[in-house]
């Protein structure tokens, strides 16, 4: 499986284009990218609802291959979902650190925001590659 491999700038652009298409374009939002994350973990978000503004970390593709995952690298998805779960941040449930023992509502609402990041690149992706070709 291939990774994508995109550059801080290039994440940036990607995020002042999400922010703008999921209608997130008043919150301030800083982007890091890090080579250590907890476990099984590609990406975080932290957040003031007050305040509108958010701290998005996403894992860099050196602490990508640390993981060990059989997975593609992909930066703009994680990016999303976490650029997501503002939205879904009023709605706040208990966080899912050991998912046998996680709120059933928090491993819904996680892979909601997964299939829907995932959904909403994809189709990115496709009308990006459907313009070239036109």
């Amino acid at each position: 499986m291939m990774n994508d491999v995109l550059t801080k700038r290039q994440l940036k652009n990607l995020m002042e284009f999400w922010q703008q298409r999921l209608y997130l374009n008043d919150w301030e939002v800083v982007l890091k990218l890090v080579d250590d994350m907890p476990e099984n973990t590609q990406g975080n978000a932290n957040w003031s609802l007050s305040n509108e503004q958010a701290i998005i970390k996403i894992i860099t593709l050196a602490g990508f291959k640390k993981l060990q995952t059989p997975f593609p690298y992909q930066p703009e998805v994680i990016l999303v979902h976490e650029l997501l779960h503002l939205h879904f941040a009023p709605l706040q449930v208990p966080a899912m650190d050991d998912e046998e023992k996680a709120d059933p509502r928090s491993i819904a609402q996680e892979r909601a925001i997964d299939h829907i990041a995932k959904a909403l690149v994809y189709m990115r992706k496709r009308a990006k590659n459907n313009q070239k070709r036109g």
